[in-house]
Formats: C-alpha cells, sequence, structure tokens
C-alpha cells in the first residue's frame, strides 16, 4: 500500500468517525439518549475500521483524530459549540469532552496492548459503559459509589461478560476478570472513565493472559 493510500484510508476514517458525531446532534431525542447512542456507534465503527486498515494506520488515524478534535475545540469554538453543543453536558462546555477522551482510550488500547484485547475493552467502553448509565438511571436502587447505582453496575458487568464471551475465546478466567476490572472502572469516581475503562480493562486482561 502506498502512502497515498495510506493517506487516504486515515482521512477517510476521521471523516467517517466526524459524520456520525454530526448525525448523531441531529436525531430527536434526549441529550443523554443521544450521548447513549454516540457512545456506542463511535465504539462499534472503529472496531469495524480495526478490521479494515492495518494496525499501524489504525493507530496513526486515530492521534490525527485526537489532534484535530483538539485544534478545533481550541481554535474554531463556537463553530465547535454550534455544531457539538446538542452532545455536550453543561461541564464540558469549557473543557474538553468525553469524546476527547474516548478517543485518547481507543488511541492507548491500540497502541499498548493485543489487538484482541484492545477491540474487548473498546468495546466495554462502548456498550457496557452506556448500558450502565440506562440502567441506573430507569431502575431505582442504591447508590455504590458517587452517583453509580447497584443496578447500573450490575448492567455493566453483564454486558461486559456477554461482550467479552464473543471476544476473549470464552476464556472465562479473562471475562471474569474484564468484566470486573470494567464495572470497578465504570462506577469509581476518578478521573473519566472514556479514558479509565478501555485503559484498565485492557490492561487487567493482558497482565492475566501474560502472567498466568
Amino acid at each position: 500500500m502506498s502512502s497515498t493510500d495510506y493517506i487516504y484510508h486515515i482521512t477517510g476514517a476521521i471523516v467517517a468517525v466526524a459524520i456520525l458525531q454530526i448525525v448523531v446532534t441531529k436525531v430527536e431525542l434526549s441529550k443523554e439518549a443521544k450521548r447513549r447512542i454516540q457512545h456506542a456507534a463511535t465504539g462499534q465503527l472503529l472496531i469495524i475500521i480495526s478490521y479494515l486498515l492495518p494496525l499501524s494506520v489504525c493507530q496513526i488515524a486515530l492521534f490525527a483524530g485526537i489532534s484535530l478534535l483538539l485544534y478545533v475545540y481550541h481554535c474554531h469554538e463556537a463553530w465547535y459549540k454550534n455544531t457539538f453543543g446538542p452532545l455536550l453536558r453543561p461541564s464540558e462546555q469549557d473543557s474538553l469532552p468525553g469524546a476527547f477522551w474516548f478517543l485518547v482510550g481507543t488511541w492507548i488500547s491500540a497502541m499498548c496492548f493485543d489487538m484482541t484485547i484492545g477491540r474487548y475493552a473498546i468495546l466495554c467502553l462502548s456498550y457496557a459503559d452506556p448500558m450502565a448509565a440506562w440502567v441506573g438511571s430507569s431502575i431505582p436502587s442504591p447508590q455504590v459509589l458517587g452517583n453509580a447505582t447497584m443496578a447500573g453496575c450490575c448492567a455493566c458487568f453483564c454486558t461486559s461478560i456477554v461482550i467479552g464471551w464473543f471476544i476473549l475465546s470464552e476464556d472465562a478466567a479473562e471475562i471474569g476478570v474484564g468484566a470486573l476490572v470494567c464495572t470497578l472502572a465504570e462506577c469509581l469516581p476518578i478521573g473519566n472513565d472514556n479514558l479509565l475503562i478501555p485503559v484498565v480493562t485492557a490492561a487487567a486482561v493482558q497482565l492475566l493472559r501474560t502472567y498466568r
């Protein structure tokens, strides 16, 4: 593959993800529902791209996407808020959005871990995290840590188990450890879970696979 082909593929990947974000803002749903759809759809799109392009190209595309988002955020603030405002929480009006940390977490997972484990961690972020938020806000249950509820934690754990069953070759130990760590990362009130969930989940499964 020539350097020109790589540039086309990287540009195409960035454009596809950007278009998805803009399309989600136009959907007639609540802000939180839009964010959950964006979460799942973006992660799934990135996983599909990872099967179509070489790993090195995916890594470069993710880094380019992170850099582009930083540039737009700092240099075209008005356009950024006008375009992506429907997805932003009040706390994100004057700080980097969750989408930025989503890309950073995905890039670190692609750079540092086995491809299968990285995909698993990104899918946990894409589906288990929004599932925890949806179930936690829909089913009354006791709070466990911060804003996390028992129902949300159970939803996160169960979703991670299902994802692990399909991605981690039915390895019970890896599936269990990954689901537990993903759930802890989702409910702990530390840092940004879009960064924390994929990195610590992938790290836990990678360590288990390496040293057992």
